[in-house]
């Protein structure tokens, strides 16, 4: 029963948190099904089984979580964002109250019904959940992330606070681990402080620990329960399900397969979700046409979809509408979020190839201030500032990426071909000798690769009008060997 009224409450509790985000602006709440109160929208993967279990084998109660995805960008000022995080607390003392409410009633009530067994059976469960929802409230409003707590004063913040909190926001997790598990203080403080309130609405605790006894009895049994519960849920998942499952591991074509099949039993029902999903597998397939009729159903519910937009962005980059990129990404707001930068990127590479390197340059920086570890970005803006005559800037973008895994490469090459266009000859062959093999049968094919690639660099140094950077590579050219 324990577990029930608590999977009901965190039902209510993100519920809360949609109902809110739905009134302030974000529609998408509603196509997402978090406006339903059913438990399999809300609950995933890690909070409903991985956390209880862990949570269980450290002695605790493993009780599952949940989760709802918020637009942002589409609530209406920091107020509202604000009440959509008190929501769900305000949510949970809802609950809080009628338990309390109910377990009174069973303190007052003479009704033979509930007598004898079942009556104590009930009042130390009710005292339980009633102590938990305490225990629970006062944490989940603690301001750290990720929890409510947090988000309540988050759009207050400075905007490169937000940022930084963001990007390291597992550490407010793994905090709360640490206070938990690591300071017994900590654990002692909130227990008591929970009973405290829960003596003040009429409980005792020897109510709420004879609950928390029995409930920790069938901890077990319920561990088990959600084990099967989740191979039963993935035996079972229909194909978008299983399509969601493919996409995390790359098998686009397969994926692409589910969900036109899903998409197709659902008909009109789709989610832009599901749709936006299904065009990133089709253009990643090559299907790009039919990734932009899925895109487009998107646009026309939801114009602002900063996802969609980028998706359009990129399937017009598949066709050589460079433009129409441009003009199509310039429709998104400025911002955070992992979609703008990976639209400021497209619409960088975009702008340089129709030779608009001082538009491309601050876009790539808005890219890079988002993700400034985003290798591909940061080469994008090492060629722009080449473009730019600012060489210098770029010889130190170049060597940033040399450190890189990824781009090493293409880094030292793009560094040293730079190098001997600017008269750097010793310079030039010490980036040379950091990738070209010493053994002879190995160097002569890098080297001829080598020589072609600068002679590319001096054609294109000649058509942009660098005459004297293109002489002194190809002058240079025949003394890297």
């Amino acid at each position: 029963m324990v577990i029930v009224i608590w999977i009901g409450s965190t039902c209510l509790h993100e519920f809360g948190h949609a109902i809110t985000a739905y009134m302030a602006g974000d529609k998408t709440v509603k196509e997402k099904g978090y406006l339903t109160l059913n438990p399999l929208v809300y609950f995933n993967s890690m909070t409903t089984l991985a956390i209880p279990l862990v949570v269980l084998l450290i002695g605790g109660v493993p009780l599952p979580g949940a989760a709802v995805y918020i637009n942002h960008k589409e609530i209406k000022s920091k107020l509202w964002l604000s009440m959509v995080s008190f929501a769900g607390p305000l949510f949970t003392f809802f609950v809080l109250v009628a338990l309390a409410a109910l377990t009174h009633v069973l303190n007052i009530s003479d009704t033979p019904f509930l007598s004898g067994h079942w009556r104590a059976t009930l009042l130390t469960s009710f005292a339980f959940l009633v102590f938990l929802h305490i225990f629970v409230l006062i944490l989940n409003l603690l301001p750290l992330p990720p929890l409510d707590g947090y988000g309540i004063i988050e759009p207050w913040l400075p905007e490169s606070t937000q940022k930084t909190i963001r990007k390291n926001s597992n550490i407010g997790f793994a905090f709360l681990f640490f206070l938990f598990f690591m300071v017994d203080d900590f654990s002692i403080f909130m227990t008591r402080l929970s009973v405290d309130i829960s003596q003040k609405l009429g409980l005792t605790k020897s109510e709420i620990f004879l609950g928390y006894d029995v409930f920790k009895e069938h901890s077990m049994p319920l561990a088990v329960l959600l084990i099967v519960a989740w191979i039963v849920k993935n035996i079972f998942a229909g194909p978008i399900e299983k399509a969601d499952r493919l996409i995390r591991d790359g098998k686009w074509e397969e994926a692409a397969k589910l969900y036109d099949e899903g998409m197709t039993k659902l008909g009109d029902k789709v989610d832009n979700r599901v749709l936006l999903a299904a065009a990133t597998c089709q253009l990643n397939i090559g299907q790009t046409h039919k990734a932009e009729s899925l895109i487009d159903r998107v646009l026309a519910s939801d114009p602002k979809d900063a996802r969609a937009i980028t998706l359009k962005g990129i399937s017009l980059v598949r066709q050589g509408l460079m433009e129409e990129t441009i003009a199509t990404l310039d429709a998104l707001p400025d911002g955070e979020g992992d979609e703008l930068a990976l639209a400021y990127q497209v619409k960088g590479g975009a702008l340089m190839s129709q030779d608009r390197f001082e538009e491309a340059l601050p876009t790539l920086e808005k890219a890079l201030a988002i993700n400034s570890r985003n290798d591909d970005v940061t080469y994008l803006k090492a060629q722009c500032l080449e473009e730019l005559g600012r060489y210098e800037e770029a010889l130190g973008v170049y060597q940033k990426l040399a450190d890189s895994r990824q781009y090493r490469p293409q880094a030292l090459v793009s560094r040293g071909m730079l190098l001997l266009a600017l008269d750097r000859l010793d310079d030039a062959k010490k980036e040379f000798g950091r990738i070209l093999p010493m053994d002879p049968a190995k160097r002569a094919p890098e080297l001829a690769t080598l020589h072609a690639l600068m002679t590319e660099k001096a054609d294109l140094l000649e058509k942009t009008g660098r005459h004297e950077m293109s002489t002194s590579l190809l002058n240079h050219k025949s003394q890297i060997e």
